[in-house]
């Protein structure tokens, strides 16, 4: 595997090539990959502050922003792929960086990563960072999340997982959860044994899709 070094002065190259010439396998009919079309389509971007990390030359950011989002930022480390994404696509709400991941300070409602945790050194690392710029009630897109989900069950029969998270959603698979309530545990359980229960605090978050305010 390259290094991310190493894949600046790649990708830098399959720009200037053109990244169909690349990727070509990877595209069903159009110019998007699956994975972005089910990005694209997974949730309301009205309102929404999006970070799309490795944004490449800017048809997936540049799509969110025209679905109504507030702000969207793409970033990716190929000058090549920003320099072409600039020239492709416009809009007021609508900004490309060639930039450091580390060097941003904004917060987002969603972070985007179609394609990008592969190719990175190292992938939790880069999570811890990003899950740092997100709002409160903010999420990864829910392609990354489920690849994520999935990454943490196969390690499950190997390690004890402790797992902190404000979506409920995410830990449906775990052995047993503790919430918390204004840093009080109120209730502790397995996922199903709690769904089971119509008072259960943990059931009312997950039912209503809100964000509880932790639990592991």
């Amino acid at each position: 595997m390259l290094k991310n070094k190493d894949l600046k002065v790649f990708y830098d190259g399959v720009y200037k090539k053109g990244e169909r010439t690349h990727y070509s396998k990877f595209i069903d009919g159009g110019s998007m990959t699956e994975e972005k079309r089910k990005i694209l389509g997974a949730l309301s971007w009205k309102g929404k502050r999006v970070l799309d990390v490795g944004c490449g030359t800017g048809e997936l950011a540049y799509l969110i922003s025209k679905g109504g989002a507030l702000e969207v930022t793409g970033v990716d480390y190929s000058a090549e792929a920003i320099t072409i994404a600039k020239i492709n696509y416009q809009g007021v709400n609508l900004n490309y960086q060639c930039q450091d991941i580390n060097k941003i300070g904004d917060k987002f409602d969603v972070i985007t990563l179609a394609g990008v945790l592969e190719h990175i050194d190292k992938p939790f690392v880069l999570l811890q960072r990003l899950v740092k710029m997100l709002h409160p009630k903010g999420s990864l897109d829910a392609h990354t999340e489920v690849a994520i989900k999935e990454a943490l069950k196969s390690l499950k029969k190997t390690v004890t997982l402790i797992v902190i998270t404000h979506k409920p959603s995410t830990i449906d698979y775990v052995d047993k959860i503790i919430a918390l309530k204004d840093g009080k545990i109120v209730e502790t359980g397995s996922p199903a044994d709690l769904m089971e229960r119509s008072d259960s605090y943990f059931k009312q978050i997950y039912d209503k899709g809100s964000a509880l305010n932790s639990f592991t």
